[in-house]
């Protein structure tokens, strides 16, 4: 697929189209946020320092995200393995206790009883856990797909201990870096702000990066906007008031984006 789209996109510009608009097509694999920066680099005639930056910056968020899914390999198969072994007792153990029980009178504690019940349906029903499962990865899939569950599950995650703020963390970086490569190549704050705000993972981050584009164009300075959402960290705020004040807001939003890279790999 990929291979087709670039001889897709070579074909294009060869007929004269712009690169960024020939890349735009294929936004399965350039996103908005690739596109734009190719228009920026074209505009500006600086094409070849804003592939560098461009690959530079997803080279970092690849390895971060590298990073994060090895860090939660070992939680995942802990649980994977608890719930087999779960299923293995309801199917296989359970039932022998109950034969035992069945035995005596003596009345059993609500939690056996209901253990007792839950078993039965997994040795009686077994037929339709297969089914079920089925219904309920695809379920859950369309439901991940939703603008409501993707803001659910952004919400579970940033609540979560440790790996909450390890994503807090992520997106913070990724604000920073790409909002540093796109004021630096000389695009407006506020057209930025809209880019980036795009290519976000999270719907709520998303509004809330949108939102300081409003905020923009009614007079406010960019952190005193940012210190009015929730998902922007103390640190991240002060550095970017540094960067208004000094002139040098993408250095300043870079090295903060680069000490969360930091904090993210300890």
């Amino acid at each position: 697929g990929l291979k087709e789209a670039i001889q897709k996109i070579n074909r294009d510009v060869s007929a004269g189209l712009r690169l960024s608009e020939a890349f735009a097509k294929h936004p399965d694999y350039f996103t908005p946020f690739y596109t734009n920066m190719l228009s920026v680099g074209e505009s500006g005639g600086v094409l070849d320092k804003i592939l560098t930056e461009i690959a530079t910056l997803l080279q970092k968020e690849h390895r971060i995200q590298a990073q994060v899914r090895s860090a939660t390999l070992y939680p995942k198969l802990v649980a994977g393995t608890l719930v087999g072994m779960t299923i293995f007792l309801l199917i296989f153990v359970i039932p022998t206790f109950q034969e035992f029980y069945a035995n005596y009178s003596a009345k059993l504690p609500w939690q056996t009883e209901v253990l007792i019940q839950i078993s039965r349906v997994f040795t009686h029903y077994w037929y339709w856990i297969g089914p079920l499962g089925v219904v309920l990865f695809y379920g859950w899939k369309r439901f991940r797909q939703t603008r409501q569950g993707q803001n659910w599950i952004a919400t579970l995650w940033l609540k979560l201990p440790i790996f909450g703020r390890l994503r807090r963390l992520i997106m913070n970086a990724r604000f920073g870096h790409r909002i540093s490569v796109l004021y630096r190549s000389g695009l407006p704050l506020s057209q930025a702000l809209e880019i980036v705000a795009d290519t976000m993972d999270y719907p709520k981050y998303a509004e809330e990066v949108r939102s300081l584009r409003q905020a923009l164009q009614e007079g406010q300075s960019l952190s005193s906007a940012m210190g009015d959402k929730s998902f922007f960290t103390p640190m991240l705020i002060e550095a970017t008031a540094v960067g208004e004040q000094t002139g040098k807001l993408d250095e300043t939003l870079e090295t903060t984006a680069r000490f969360y890279d930091e904090e993210v790999d300890d």
